[in-house]
């Protein structure tokens, strides 16, 4: 793959997922549905997600409400570093899934 080109996994993806009315038109609850179903959509055949050792589901305190957060380990008993991965999903259609 060469500089510019699209990822050929992204693009089968995009050519499958289905298309629907600009989120922006919609209301919160009918844009985060479209998406989910989008994405799971999407997914090629036989998509399954990247094994890990362990997956913890943890609430971390937030200015108003308890935030959620995925802790996935890859070794248990190992200390790591660590990766955040920080994004809201237009802070309207994304979920921790």
């Amino acid at each position: 793959m060469s500089r510019g080109e699209l990822d050929p996994d992204i693009a089968a993806m995009l050519r499958e997922t289905p298309a629907h009315a600009p989120y922006a038109e919609m209301g919160a609850a009918a844009a985060r549905e479209t998406f989910r179903s989008s994405v799971v959509a999407s997914r090629p055949a036989g998509w399954a997600p990247e094994p890990v050792a362990e997956v913890h589901d943890l609430l971390i305190p937030g200015p108003q409400t308890a935030i959620p957060v995925r802790l996935y380990h890859p070794e248990p008993g190992t200390r790591l570093p660590v990766v955040v991965y920080f994004h809201g999903g237009g802070w309207a259609t994304g979920s921790l899934d």
